[in-house]
């Protein structure tokens, strides 16, 4: 089971700024047991003081990038949970462009009002810092309200490839400088950083391919358009299962029990390199702390069922609910060091 963050000390809870223009007027003895009072009704009733917090119409969850990539299968995950938490339809739209720019502009510019969510990642929320004029900043725009998953990448390549692991590859790759290709879900996404930083650990020379999204990245390795790519277990692991592709290596402590046979970049001797993928919800900015708080425990509801667990642990993600607070500084962080790694490869997108 997931373990919630504590908001940190000094925070105010909603309820605790409804109840109390009350205090004055209440006693110690009575106080006490009004507050538990209300808090068990609250808690009895959350689902439906949930469902009116929101108008009638349905919540759109805006995915960034094409169908099938991991973000998208997750998504639709979630929104089958919170249709019956919410008791209204929770309908994913997918929106991919300009490295999830995109949805994340419609995102930002929507009405606060919890209707319109973005499931954005760590490639999603880079993605502005490429642009010489963005059309949103992630910070000053978007709100985080609660993360998803968390999931390694792999290394995965064309089944014509005559190497079958990481040193056998490198060894291959080296010996052509230049020949062979890459693909990512566009600039500056997380695979295509993942795959500059193997590439200067390892001395490579490989010609990158930047596609539309993680699934048509996915489909030009199978299809041995390009050679390699980083993608999410979720997403490699049925096709590594029906031998359409390689995978030389996993990110993580421990092997994927999802990828057969595949030892960690860390097995492989790169000890320091394991890229990974997170994703969670956003909402405009101005969306109210009550909202994003009731929301993030929606999520934390809906991803904690037995169901939902089992489902995340045969995708290969993990979750451990963070509060809102605990998520802002998370993106922040990660954020963060995805813009200095952008820096350094001097990446520009428009």
């Amino acid at each position: 089971m997931a373990k919630n963050v504590e908001m940190k000390p000094g925070g105010k809870p909603p309820a605790g700024r409804r109840l109390a223009a009350r205090q004055d007027s209440i006693g110690s003895t009575g106080k006490r047991r009004f507050l538990a009072s209300a808090a068990a009704l609250l808690a009895w009733n959350w689902p439906d003081a949930m469902a009116r917090a929101f108008s009638a119409a349905p919540v759109k969850i805006i995915v960034p990038v094409p169908p099938g990539g991991a973000s998208d299968i997750l998504a639709r995950l979630l929104s089958k949970s919170l249709t019956e938490i919410w008791r209204k339809p929770v309908i994913v739209e997918n929106l991919a462009g300009a490295t999830g720019m995109l949805g994340g502009a419609k995102v930002a510019r929507s009405q606060p009002d919890g209707q319109t969510l973005l499931m954005g990642s760590n490639s999603g929320m880079i993605a502005p810092m490429l642009y010489s004029k963005p059309t949103f900043d992630p910070f000053r725009d978007l709100v985080p309200i609660v993360n998803v998953a968390w999931m390694p990448l792999c290394l995965i390549g064309a089944t014509s490839l005559p190497a079958n692991d990481i040193a056998g590859l490198i060894e291959l790759v080296k010996r052509s400088p230049g020949r062979y290709s890459y693909a990512s879900p566009g600039i500056g996404s997380v695979a295509h950083l993942a795959m500059e930083e193997f590439k200067s650990i390892a001395g490579l020379n490989i010609v990158h391919v930047p596609y539309r999204g993680a699934a048509p990245a996915l489909q030009a390795v199978l299809t041995k358009e390009v050679a390699l790519a980083f993608d999410s277990v979720v997403q490699s692991s049925p096709h590594q299962r029906a031998g359409q592709l390689k995978v030389y290596g996993v990110a993580g402590e421990h092997r994927s029990q999802m990828l057969a046979g595949v030892p960690t970049f860390a097995e492989a001797g790169l000890h320091e390199f394991s890229p990974s993928l997170w994703v969670g919800l956003f909402g405009p900015s101005a969306m109210p702390p009550a909202l994003v708080a009731q929301i993030n425990q929606a999520v934390g509801t809906a991803l904690n069922r037995p169901d939902m667990q089992s489902k995340l642990t045969e995708l290969g993600a993990q979750f451990s609910l963070l509060s809102p607070a605990a998520y802002k500084s998370f993106v922040q962080a990660e954020v963060g060091r995805g813009q200095s790694e952008i820096k350094r490869l001097g990446l520009k997108a428009g």
